[in-house]
This record gives structure tokens, sequence and C-alpha cells, in this order.
């Protein structure tokens, strides 16, 4: 894999291609110092087919036997058709086992896969952030369904006071070494993701901006005093929350009856191989997530609940006839989204 490499020489650098946002701009690459190789490799599609033919064991490699071992699986999950390889996603479902894995830094997106038994491989690279797990996974196995697409919103940003963004200006904590930081320079405002380039953000109202590099958006959340608490990073679909360092937010508790209790029992898939479950024990409400110990959770609305025994809440969802289809997860500044499975 001589087109593979960190650091590009000039021939390599020359023969880079530009990586773009998701409305299309062209923008800078990353350059990620640490843990460079989960973010800073650069490749060619020749040479990933490479990697691909000596994973299928089409072409001869001294690392063979090391490769068969990432194939073996390592542990089984909570969640239907889905177990974990080394460094390998295993999919089981409409009669394949496919393993696959994929990747993504500003302005590009990866994805290899293969069936083993068919002794088929798929190599998908692009130069747009705009997710392409789907098209990797449609041509290994056409029952996957490829992404319906909604178009791309446009958005314009406002002029906005500089003195009005002071307010947001400080560190957000996501979790425990994941810190968002907001800057001001001038009448330009900046976010910064820990191990992430910075990048200039735009307003859209007071509260609400956007960034251009990628197809994300934050919003500004104010309590009642009109101090600044929050910052939710709205991005893939997934809103997550980043508390402002120096602030406490204050989580209140009440008694629901025990019919409503019971429309939140069930299983919630997270992540692959990771499940919440929900149970009710009496009037109380509890959760275990996978290889975790039970904790009763606490009401302070209808679909709010909050742990005690960790900085964490979870927030109930329901579909347009009252039917709970998924929960929300808000701990370490994030917000995941889990659909309801069982």
């Amino acid at each position: 894999m001589n087109s593979t490499a960190i650091t590009l020489e000039p021939e390599l650098q020359s023969r880079l291609i530009t990586g773009h946002d998701w409305t299309g701009n062209a923008v800078k690459n990353w350059d990620i110092s640490t843990l460079a190789g989960a973010g800073a490799l650069r490749s060619t599609a020749n040479d990933m087919l490479k990697f691909l033919a000596a994973n299928l064991e089409l072409r001869e490699s001294i690392l063979s036997s090391a490769m068969e071992q990432t194939h073996l699986l390592q542990n089984s999950t909570d969640i239907p058709d889905v177990e974990i390889g080394l460094g390998w996603h295993v999919f089981k479902k409409y009669g394949t086992e496919i393993l696959w894995h994929n990747g993504g830094t500003g302005g590009y997106r990866s994805f290899i896969g293969f069936d083993k038994n068919k002794s088929l491989g798929v190599v998908v690279l692009s130069n747009s952030t705009n997710d392409i797990d789907d098209i990797g996974l449609h041509l290994l196995e056409e029952q996957y369904p490829l992404a319906q697409l909604e178009p791309t919103k446009e958005r314009t940003a406002i002029e906005l006071d500089p003195e009005i963004f002071e307010a947001y200006v400080g560190e957000y904590d996501f979790a425990p070494d994941i810190v968002m930081t907001i800057t001001k320079e001038e009448e330009a405002f900046y976010a910064q993701l820990t191990g992430q380039p910075r990048f200039e953000i735009f307003p859209e109202s007071e509260t609400e901006f956007f960034l251009k590099v990628v197809d994300a958006q934050l919003t500004f959340v104010k309590d009642e005093q009109e101090h600044v608490t929050h910052v939710i990073l709205h991005q893939n679909g997934i809103d997550q929350q980043a508390i402002k360092r120096g602030v406490e937010i204050d989580w209140g508790e009440m008694t629901l009856p025990r019919e409503i209790l019971e429309q939140y029992v069930g299983k919630y898939e997270l992540v692959p191989g990771f499940v919440i479950t929900i149970t009710k024990e009496g009037n109380r409400l509890m959760a275990q997530a996978t290889g975790q110990p039970k904790a009763e959770i606490f009401a302070e609305s209808e679909t709010k609940f909050f742990y005690k025994v960790v900085d964490a809440q979870i927030t109930f969802q329901k579909d347009d006839n009252g039917e709970v289809v998924s929960l929300v997860l808000h701990q370490g500044g994030q917000n995941q989204t889990a659909q309801k499975i069982d």
C-alpha cells in the first residue's frame, strides 16, 4: 500500500483530492496530531482494494493470519443481527455476514466491507462529508436500503452584535475528555472540539448558529435569568448537549402513575452492542445498560427522567399516536437517541 500514509511526500500530496463540506464547498484538510491511526491516514481506492483483497485471501500477505484473527467474533450484542470483531462491525442479516467499518474527517468519508462467503468486497471513498455507509452496505447486499435524503436546507447568516456573543464564550463539556471551546475574535465567532481544528460559526439568530464545513448547527440555551447554561450540537440527526463549565442544572422530581411508567418498559438500542433495558418494579422505573448494573430513574416530568447515581438523564419520545418509540440518553454533554426494539 505505497499510496497510504499519514504525512504525505510531495508526490502523494499532489494527488490528494480536495475535500468538501455538505454544501459542496471546498474545505481544509484536518491534520490530527493525536490518535493518528483513527483519523490521519490518507489512502487511495486501489490501496484500500489491496487491503480488502488480503482480508478476503484473494492475494497473499504475511499478515493473513493476523487479519483472520480480526474477523473472529469477540462480543455478541443485545441487538439482533449485530456482533463485534476486532476493528470490524459484523452484520448478520438478509442471509449474509458482512464485516465492515467506516471513517471520516472534515471533507471526506470512507467505507470498506466484505462478505467472505461470496468473496465480495466494496470500498467507497468520497471527498464530501455526506454519509456513504448506505451505499457500501447496499452494494454488498441490495436488501440494505439506500438512504432517502432530504434536500439540504440553505442557511443564511445574519448580522449579530459581537457583544451578544460574549455570553457564549467559554468551555462546554460533552464528555470528560471532549470539550467544545467557544471563542470570539473581533466580529468572528469560532467553535473547536478537542482534537479537531477550529471552525468559524455563523449566526442564524441570537441563539442559533451553523457551521459551513459540515452540516451541523449549535443552539445556545439560557435559563430564566438569561444565563447561558449549555449548548446543543445538532449533527447527523443527533442532538448532543454540553454543559457550560461553572454552571449547575437542578433536576426536579415527581411521582407518576403506574400506567404511565408501563409505557416505557422495553429495550432501546443505543448503538450496536449497547442496549438500555427499562423495567418497572412496583412504582419504580429502572434502567440497565448493557454490561452495567440496574439503577432507578426518577421523573421530573411525564417523559423526562434522571439518575441519582450518575449525572445522566433520559427523555422518552412518542410518535403521533402516542406510542413510545425511542429514548434520548443525556450524559457527559451528549444526547444519544436509542430506538425501541422490544
